[in-house]
């Protein structure tokens, strides 16, 4: 089921003509733990960085070049190879692990094709050579730590990347996303300017 709340944007009057901002509520999915690698010379010590792959419906499918929506058997057996995986990146917040030691959580969201995909360890189809939950768990934890890093403004460990046999940290549930409808479109798919979206070639 489809969750949405409407929201009044601080700033963003509604425009004549135009949908109104929303809110979506994503499911957990995966999560992967690493740590921020600091710039060379820095004081900084490294911090454990969770990073949450989430799912919402009203997050497109991965795109072909012609900015069309591929179908199950696409991703079953060729996988998200030169397609572009839009995606979004939320708030980092602070929380704390098991042990009570303060770490970052930040939330990457993506279509439910992609991470029920991951999360599906159950006999099925190849991709690139790998069972289908392997390879796309690793197409998503490498997507998640580069965009994560660029919100985040510092390195991450991709070599140390885990993945944790949880669905969600740095909170009880994950966090919302603002939704404008046409946020994936075309238009916004290049243009660093335009802020609605973002896409990720895999």
């Amino acid at each position: 089921m489809v969750e949405l709340e409407q929201l009044n944007m601080p700033g963003t009057a509604r425009a004549p003509g135009r949908a109104p901002v929303q809110m979506m509520q994503p499911r957990s999915g995966l999560v992967f733990k690493t740590r921020t690698v600091p710039a060379k010379g820095s004081s900084d010590a490294p911090r454990k960085v969770f990073i949450n792959c989430v799912m919402h419906e009203l997050v497109k499918r991965p795109l072909n070049a012609a900015m069309e929506e591929v179908g199950e058997d696409h991703l079953d057996h060729m996988g998200i190879a030169n397609l572009r995986v839009p995606l979004d990146v939320g708030e980092a917040r602070e929380c704390s692990d098991n042990s009570g030691e303060k770490a970052t959580a930040i939330d990457v969201i993506f279509s439910p094709s992609i991470v029920e995909r991951a999360l599906n360890d159950k006999p099925g189809p190849t991709v690139m050579g790998q069972p289908r939950h392997l390879y796309y768990q690793h197409q998503l934890a490498a997507l998640a730590l580069k965009n994560a890093a660029g919100e985040l403004k510092v390195g991450l460990d991709c070599n140390g990347c885990k993945l944790l046999k949880t669905g969600y940290k740095g909170g009880d549930r994950p966090a919302m996303f603002p939704w404008v409808d046409g946020m994936w479109a075309p238009q916004y798919s290049d243009d660093p300017k335009k802020k609605e979206k973002k896409y990720a070639g895999a």
